[in-house]
């Protein structure tokens, strides 16, 4: 079984301090490490793809 993570959609706060990962960077760790990735969609920055 492969570790899957999940990453929750940005909320609009001003204590928001998260740095966003990019498609390709998850594609780099997922061929890099073999993890699983969930991306909950936003509808602040629009919906891309999800990598399972």
């Amino acid at each position: 079984m492969r570790a899957k993570i999940g990453i929750r959609r940005e909320d609009k706060s001003r204590w928001e301090r998260r740095v966003p990962l990019t498609p390709n960077d998850l594609a780099a760790l997922r061929e890099d490490s073999g993890l699983e990735f969930v991306v909950q969609p936003s509808p602040i920055r629009g919906s891309g793809p999800v990598f399972g």
